[in-house]
């Protein structure tokens, strides 16, 4: 079941590489919508903000869902490609899920040289079922310095550790890595500033002036 979902989440990710696809709709009172970090939720790679993606209306039951990917490269080669999509609901609830492909570049070639095994793995997978309830939202109350506050629940399978693990002849489990999968709960909170927007536009004016 989850290489059938591998290899279709690696087919979506071909087709949305590099691209950050949002529909929603405008909404002058709606906060900035983000994009997606590598885990699958409202962000930008590893940043993270309170704010629900693409929540609709205030009124609305469904939002629009949203997709995105990308892919990171160091400078010696290693990389990581991730992809994902969102659902809000009743302009509260996101749910979501990501997947991330993280290439081990040299290592198997080094354990193959230290142990004489062949770890057979070039790629681990893993993948991140994400749901975030939006407590509070940004100015709500008519109180204009309250933040965004988000709680969230994240679940995280790696389905290739434990074959690794294997091979190795639990080495792995004897250095303390035992566990497949985990779980996060995380509390956001985010808020937009406009001072400084304010403050630009009078820096502005004296110039004109």
């Amino acid at each position: 079941m989850i290489k059938t979902i591998k290899v279709s989440f690696l087919l979506l990710f071909f087709v949305i590489l590099s691209t950050q696809s949002v529909l929603c709709e405008e909404s002058k009172q709606s906060p900035p919508l983000p994009l997606h970090g590598i885990e699958g939720y409202g962000g930008i790679a590893i940043t993270y903000s309170a704010y629900l993606t693409n929540p609709g209306g205030e009124n609305s039951i469904v939002g629009l869902p949203s997709i995105g990917g990308g892919l990171l490269v160091t400078p010696k080669g290693r990389s990581l490609i991730y992809s994902g999509i969102t659902e809000t609901l009743f302009n509260r609830l996101e749910l979501g899920f990501g997947f991330n492909q993280f290439d081990l570049h040299d290592l198997p070639r080094d354990i193959m040289t230290a142990t004489n095994v062949d770890i057979e793995d070039n790629l681990v997978h893993m993948y991140n079922l994400n749901a975030r309830l939006a407590l509070l939202k940004e100015n709500q109350f008519n109180w204009t310095w309250l933040p965004a506050l988000t709680l969230a629940f994240h679940y995280k399978i790696n389905d290739d550790i434990t074959d690794i693990d294997n091979r190795l002849g639990g080495a792995l489990k004897a250095a303390g890595i035992e566990d497949d999968s985990g779980y996060d709960l995380t509390l956001y909170a985010s808020k937009m500033v406009t001072f400084f927007q304010s403050w630009s536009g009078k820096t502005v004016q004296l110039l004109k002036w």
